[in-house]
């Protein structure tokens, strides 16, 4: 408390800056804003299509379609193309190691998602915080637009 109370004097009497002091701009100069440096990136700068199954397609079938698009998600939606759930190919590979045959037993039900218009780094945070490696892109009535994993946001 001395310190900070130190300081604020120093500060009010002109004796401390914050920075150093900075030099009054000529008048006879017309200056120009600067130019935005970052620019604020979206998901759909990042997403990619997504592999979509069914949900009344069996595991194997969706095992071959793994397989065939070398993917590890796969948004899995019902008879409107609303998203129902997600699955892995870990989960897959359990699921056929168990001898499971119906994909809604195994499928994540509550899934994390995100959408063309939200922040890279919103969506990229989401995975961090909740331990997944990607999110579904979805519009306004849940249906699948893309997908996004922490390999695109790597590779981008």
């Amino acid at each position: 408390r001395k310190v900070a109370n130190e300081l604020k004097n120093w500060i009010e009497k002109g004796k401390f800056f914050l920075n150093p002091p900075a030099e009054r701009l000529p008048r006879d100069t017309s200056f120009k804003p600067m130019k935005e440096v970052r620019t604020q990136k979206f998901v759909k700068d990042f997403k990619k299509q997504a592999l979509i199954c069914h949900l009344n397609d069996s595991i194997n079938i969706v095992a071959k379609k793994i397989i065939e698009e070398n993917e590890n998600h796969v948004a899995i939606i019902d008879d409107e193309g609303i998203l129902k759930g997600i699955v892995t190919s870990f989960d897959i590979t359990r699921a056929i190691a168990e001898n499971k045959e119906i994909l809604s037993e195994i499928i994540t039900k509550k899934v994390i998602t995100t959408t063309d218009d939200e922040p890279i780094d919103i969506a990229a945070r989401k995975m961090r915080v909740n331990n997944i490696n990607g999110l579904p892109v979805i519009d306004k009535n849940k249906r699948v637009i893309g997908l996004i994993t922490s390999e695109e946001l790597l590779l981008k």
